[in-house]
C-alpha cells in the first residue's frame, strides 16, 4: 500500500473540507448580521396613503367636533344646565 498517494488524498479532501466549512460560516454571518439589524424608525407612507389617513381623520374630527346632544335642556358640551 501507498502510504504517501493515500495521505496526499486525504489532505486534498481536508482542503476541500476546510474551504467548504469556510464558505458556510461566511455565509452563516451574514445571515446573522442580516437578523440582528432591525429596521428602525417609521415606515415610509405615500401620497396615495397620506391621502387615506387625511380623509380618515377628516372623518373621525367631523364626528368629534359635533355638539352634544341636549338632554333636559342641559348641554355639556358648552357649560349650560337646565
Amino acid at each position: 500500500m501507498d502510504y504517501t498517494r493515500v495521505i496526499a488524498g486525504l489532505r486534498k479532501e481536508l482542503r476541500r473540507v476546510d474551504e467548504t466549512i469556510k464558505a458556510m460560516d461566511t455565509l452563516e454571518r451574514q445571515q446573522e448580521r442580516a437578523q440582528v439589524i432591525p429596521k428602525r424608525g417609521r415606515k415610509a407612507m405615500g401620497a396615495a396613503e397620506r391621502l387615506e389617513v387625511s380623509e380618515r381623520m377628516k372623518r373621525y374630527w367631523a364626528t368629534r367636533k359635533r355638539p352634544a346632544p341636549e338632554v333636559n335642556g342641559a348641554n355639556p358640551a358648552n357649560g349650560t344646565t337646565g
